[in-house]
């Protein structure tokens, strides 16, 4: 497995955010009314608390779960833009994710029969990803002129 190069600091800078989700533990769901958050992080809320007790997750556990997620994404985020893809785009985003996750260095082949592709796909996919998370790590930097 290919270990991401950004680390949890850099994801989520904040050294709060531990004590602010160990608070979050002791908050109950009628303590957090629709009003408080946007209803897009209540309707997210829901969504995952759906997905957790499918997966047969006690609600409690769910509710829990839920909220930390919402809560981490929401830090990352930070009150910028983000579009999230749907349909296939969603699907090949998290394919590269996981062929990144797997790569070795000299599984190229597996992974282009695992995920049913070319061995020139799965290289194009893993330059691609380093190309991205080189940018989350590294500033670009200033042509001439600007």
């Amino acid at each position: 497995m290919h270990d991401i190069d950004v680390g949890q600091g850099e994801l989520l800078p904040d050294a709060g955010i531990d004590d602010t989700l160990d608070l979050l533990r002791y908050v109950t769901h009628d303590d957090l009314p629709r009003h408080v958050w946007p209803q897009q992080l209540a309707n997210l809320v829901d969504v995952l608390v759906a997905l957790y007790r499918r997966r047969g997750r006690a609600t409690d556990s769910a509710l829990e779960e839920a909220r930390e997620v919402v809560f981490a994404i929401a830090h990352y985020i930070g009150g910028k833009p983000m579009y999230l893809p749907k349909g296939e785009s969603l699907e090949a985003a998290l394919r590269h994710a996981q062929i990144w996750q797997a790569w070795t260095g000299d599984n190229g082949y597996a992974l282009a029969a695992e995920y049913g592709l070319t061995l020139r796909q799965v290289q194009n996919i893993i330059a691609q990803q380093m190309r991205y998370r080189r940018g989350l790590r590294q500033a670009a930097l200033p042509f001439k002129g600007e």
